[in-house]
């Protein structure tokens, strides 16, 4: 079996055992690392391509007037290359038939408490942040946030309500975690799968926000058994963020 094949099929916890460390570890991390090798290439093609595009005054105009937005579409474009290139890997852990318990679907109850839940860790720790000056220590969270909001207002909650928690649970959540807990026990893998959510968010304010809403994340995932759980507290998370930056925080 050659090394894409090996990679992206779903191996048991008893079939894992015998694999080596480095095997292990490139079984768990190199879905992540072509997740981003691939949105970053095609984000760069993108440019490229636009900088030919770019040559006259009108579009040069427009673009000046909606790089926020112009720059969180190409940025979606690049979460979707990347999911296609793993859709075998998250296809296999997600939708994996032989799971230890049936998926139970997710009641309308169980939605609610799920929206309510996020709605109150993420404004929270936003305030939390904010009232701390925790927001301030790092220049690139605030040039994100900044470019964020800067997007325009339906397409932003199209990208960071839908295109971005559904890129990031696949990779973080329906791969990555569901095959640490072959590897390692359960709480370490929530934890561990939760700390690489917040690293690899690349700055510091963001990541202490990454790691502990993953573990939120997490949480809901292996609570409901459900992958819409970990949807719902991202989206919402992510929605909720948006609309106030764009209101009472811009």
């Amino acid at each position: 079996m050659n090394f894409w094949n090996r990679i992206n099929n779903r191996w048991t916890k008893e079939e894992l055992a015998p694999w080596s460390s480095l095997y292990k570890t490139l079984y768990l991390l190199f879905p992540v690392v072509i997740y981003y090798i691939a949105g970053d290439a095609v984000e760069i093609l993108i440019w490229a391509l636009l900088n030919n595009v770019l040559k006259n005054d009108a579009a040069i105009s427009f673009f000046t007037a909606n790089q926020a937005t112009v720059r969180a579409v190409i940025y979606a474009l690049g979460l979707v290359a990347g999911i296609l290139i793993l859709q075998r890997s998250a296809r296999n852990e997600i939708l994996y038939e032989g799971h230890d318990e049936p998926i139970k679907a997710i009641s309308v109850r169980d939605a609610c408490i799920l929206v309510v839940i996020s709605l109150c860790a993420s404004i929270g720790l936003n305030y939390v942040f904010d009232l701390t000056g925790l927001n301030k220590l790092s220049n690139s969270f605030n040039e994100i946030n900044s470019a964020q909001f800067g997007v325009a207002f339906y397409f932003g909650l199209i990208i960071y309500g839908i295109f971005s928690p559904l890129a990031e649970e696949i990779i973080f959540r329906g791969i990555l975690y569901n095959r640490m807990k072959r590897i390692f026990p359960l709480t370490l893998s929530m934890f561990v799968s939760s700390l690489l959510f917040g690293v690899f968010h690349g700055n510091l304010v963001q990541g202490i926000y990454g790691t502990l809403m993953g573990l939120l994340i997490v949480w809901s995932y292996e609570h409901f058994k459900n992958f819409s759980a970990p949807l719902i507290v991202h989206s919402v998370a992510n929605v909720s963020v948006f609309i106030l930056g764009n209101t009472l925080w811009k």
